[in-house]
C-alpha cells in the first residue's frame, strides 16, 4: 500500500516537472528570462514523461499508465500558464 502511494506521488511529481520542462521552451513562457532550448526541454520533457509513465505502470496495468499520462500531462499544461500569470504579475520583469 504505501509503495503504490510513493510511486503515485513520484508519478506524479515527474508529470509536473515534465509539463514545467515542455511550457519553458515555449516562447511565450513566462516563468524564466530566457526559454529553455528545445532539445534540453523535450528532451528531458520526454524522459520525464516515460518515468512518469513507468511509476504508473508499477501500480496500475501498462495501458491505464499512459492514459493516466497524457491525461496529467494534459491538465498541467492545462493549468500551469494561469497558475504563473496570476503568481507573476504584469509589471514583473520575466
Amino acid at each position: 500500500m504505501i509503495q503504490s502511494d510513493l510511486f503515485l506521488a513520484l508519478g506524479s511529481i515527474a508529470g509536473l516537472f515534465a509539463s514545467i520542462m515542455f511550457y519553458c521552451t515555449s516562447s511565450q513562457q513566462r516563468l524564466f528570462t530566457q526559454r529553455l532550448s528545445g532539445s534540453i526541454g523535450v528532451g528531458g520533457g520526454a524522459v520525464l514523461t516515460l518515468c512518469t509513465a513507468i511509476c504508473f505502470a508499477h501500480i496500475i496495468s501498462l495501458i491505464t499508465a499512459l492514459f493516466m499520462t497524457v491525461v496529467l500531462l494534459m491538465l498541467w499544461l492545462c493549468f500551469l500558464p494561469v497558475g504563473i500569470s496570476l503568481v507573476k504579475s504584469r509589471g514583473e520583469q520575466r
